[in-house]
């Protein structure tokens, strides 16, 4: 059986959830000062991509209502994609990595892969990006709505999804709280991250790719996830309820 989770981000508190019909997790961020140090984070609406780095993105806006190629045509030749660059989506109901084409687009919060090999850095914009839409729910704690992201795992397997914000914030990883309605769990109404691992809900790893280092780092309470940024999340085997 699948398990559908929802991603919420609030646009006004800036808190995120995933938000779970039935038995799946939620986890919300709370807001940070709106300062951007991240790899490769300019402003909020904007990226440097350097040339010949693979960088974890996610785009910080509504991305699923522009192709791949408005919303990157500006910075980089259409004609060039797949020649001069990439861009590689991992699905997270499959767990396999496919590349878009340039009349595809990208679900609001997913996670990808890009990189660019024109010699020289590119600066990646999103400030003609809509915002992610918004909706309200009991789980949400935003009174302005939350956007949501549809994540899946099955009931034998552990599930890594590459998600991230699609809001124009960053956010402390220590802000985390979980959502899981699930009967006798802690978390039904909101848990703290370390809470949720205890409970065997989520893996205490959430990892993310350094382009200058070329390598993972983990996350941890001191770290702040800035706009563009993906990251790697792990719920563990499904839940009960």
């Amino acid at each position: 059986m699948n398990l559908i989770v929802f991603l919420t981000w609030g646009k006004l508190t800036q808190y995120h959830s995933f938000l779970i019909p039935r038995n799946v997790i939620g986890l919300l961020f709370g807001l940070t000062a709106a300062t951007y140090s991240g790899h490769g984070i300019a402003s909020a609406t904007e990226y440097e991509l350097e040339s010949n780095q693979w960088n974890q993105l996610v785009v910080p806006g509504n991305s699923a209502n522009y192709s791949v190629e408005i919303l990157f045509g500006e910075q980089l030749p259409a004609e060039q994609y797949g020649n001069t660059w990439y861009i590689y989506l991992w699905n997270n109901v499959t767990g396999h990595y496919y590349s878009p084409g340039l009349s595809d687009t990208i679900p609001v919060g997913q996670g990808f892969w890009m990189i660019q090999l024109t010699g020289e850095p590119v600066t990646l914009s999103s400030a003609n990006i809509a915002d992610a839409p918004l909706v309200s729910s009991n789980a949400c704690p935003s009174p302005d709505g939350c956007t949501e992201i549809a994540l899946f795992s099955t009931d034998s397997t552990s599930r890594f999804a590459m998600i991230g914000s699609a809001m124009l914030a960053q956010h402390g990883t220590d802000s985390f709280t979980l959502v899981a309605p699930v009967s006798g769990s802690d978390c039904a109404d909101g848990c703290s991250h370390t809470a949720a691992v205890n409970e065997g809900l989520m893996e205490q790893s959430i990892s993310r790719y350094n382009p200058s280092t070329g390598a993972y780092e983990t996350v941890d309470n001191m770290t702040m996830l800035g706009p563009w940024e993906a990251a790697w999340f792990q719920r563990t085997t499904a839940m009960t309820g």
